[in-house]
């Protein structure tokens, strides 16, 4: 810039800029690490999602970590909101302790008994879709990103069951017909 013969005055104003993000940047880090060190938080989630996630199986706590990673502060929000108020159905702890083995009858059985819990989820909880849809990388990120966090979490015979209930919530959303593959990953809750 000092062998410029015209005041470097653009170039001047984008280093700005991107100083004052980086600022920004650092003062949220400060912020996050305060509440880390008041409160005593684990460090592996965002502190908004470190309170409550309470006695989530080791897969469900990392895909946490995943989310927290790719949602918005709203979307860290409404995750925050649904598992404060996570109403756990013993279907739960029968997806976190199902063998990879599993047979056809077990895993079609426990997705129909996990899709009503699923769907009253969904109606209680609207800003969990939505913050998907607003988040930053957008919601292709958000999916891909899940997907590959779930297949790296969960066995084979969970996975099947992730995709049971989510080809079900696409059927009756209308989006899919009902002989279509299920789709890959999905995780419904």
């Amino acid at each position: 810039m000092g062998e410029a013969d015209e005041h470097p005055e653009e170039a001047l104003k984008v280093l700005d800029a991107e100083l004052a993000a980086t600022m920004d940047r650092l003062q949220r880090i400060r912020a996050e690490l305060a509440l880390m060190m008041q409160s005593q938080l684990p460090t592996d989630l965002p502190p908004e999602l470190a309170s409550v996630t309470g006695d989530m199986s080791q897969s469900d706590r990392a895909l946490m970590v995943v989310y927290g990673r790719v949602l918005s502060s709203a979307g860290i929000d409404a995750m925050r909101q649904m598992l404060k108020d996570y109403p756990q159905d013993p279907a739960d702890v029968e997806l976190d302790e199902l063998p990879a083995d599993a047979d056809e009858d077990t895993k079609r059985d426990l997705a129909a008994r996990l899709l009503p819990h699923v769907l009253k989820i969904h109606s209680a909880y609207p800003d969990m879709i939505t913050s998907q849809l607003k988040a930053p990388g957008g919601a292709e990120h958000v999916a891909g990103t899940i997907n590959l966090a779930m297949n790296d979490l969960y066995n084979a015979a969970q996975l099947d069951v992730f995709r049971r209930v989510g080809n079900e919530l696409l059927k009756r959303a209308g989006q899919i017909d009902a002989g279509e593959p299920p789709p890959a990953g999905t995780r419904a809750d």
